[in-house]
């Protein structure tokens, strides 16, 4: 249930859980708070058996944001493409802050640098700030989660893609929206962004032929080149068949 203070309207969409070396589990919890819920806000729970849960403190807020639905906090390395699992530390590692922003309906996202001393997150670039700077995409990607392939060593991102279609057109063709798999992701050289690319696999498991899109993309306002020195698009992707 919401902490004293925040309201249960605005209290949703717990993150993965990840371990710190005093052996308790953590969560985020996506809230608002300040004057008219102006303030998008994380929530840090914690746990020592993964059952019951209690409020510890705000991770982490920005003033006038509205809403932060879907919050996803996680690990990435200073270099390669390779992903980390969820409760990775240290000093060649980043966090990655996202959230979906109620008010805009986009992604956005901010690397920083999270302390399992004080639970606290400090992003790099302030004024690109959860809600107010980089997006995931500058499409409909939204309410988008990550999880780590323990298979592939990679971070993969999915999320809900909604449409421009209108009600009724949506009734007449019996669907709406999409969801969207998968995006594999890595900090760039500066730092500041992630690069995100679809991949494609193309293989056979129990009969069924499995089929996913190669598309690079880039956050094109802020995101100058996602390629590394010396790397190309193929580098980039890799699309071997996962074991």
């Amino acid at each position: 249930m919401a902490p004293p203070g925040f309201s249960s309207d605005k209290f949703r969409d717990p993150t993965t859980a990840w371990k710190g070396p005093d052996g308790e589990w953590r969560i985020l919890v996506g809230s608002s708070e300040g004057e008219d819920n102006r303030d998008g806000t994380a929530l840090l729970y914690k746990s020592k058996d993964f059952s019951t849960w209690q409020f510890s403190q705000p991770l982490h807020s920005v003033n006038g944001t509205g809403m932060w639905e879907c919050p996803d906090f996680f690990p990435v390395r200073l270099s390669g493409k390779l992903g980390v699992e969820p409760s990775s530390l240290g000093p060649g590692v980043k966090h990655v802050l996202k959230i979906s922003s109620e008010d805009k309906k986009h992604d956005y996202y901010v690397v920083g640098n999270y302390s399992i001393e004080t639970d606290t997150f400090v992003p790099d670039s302030p004024q690109l700030d959860a809600g107010l700077g980089l997006r995931y995409d500058y499409g409909k990607l939204y309410a988008s989660k990550t999880f780590f392939d323990q298979f592939t060593n990679r971070r993969i991102n999915f999320g809900w893609i909604n449409e421009s279609d209108s009600e009724e057109a949506d009734v007449s063709k019996g669907w709406a929206s999409i969801m969207v798999l998968s995006q594999s992701m890595h900090v760039s050289l500066c730092f500041l962004f992630l690069v995100l690319m679809f991949y494609t696999w193309l293989c056979r498991r129990e009969g069924l032929l499995i089929i996913m899109t190669l598309c690079t993309t880039h956050a094109t306002e802020y995101l100058y080149d996602g390629l590394g020195a010396g790397d190309t698009k193929k580098d980039l992707v890799g699309c071997e068949c996962p074991n």
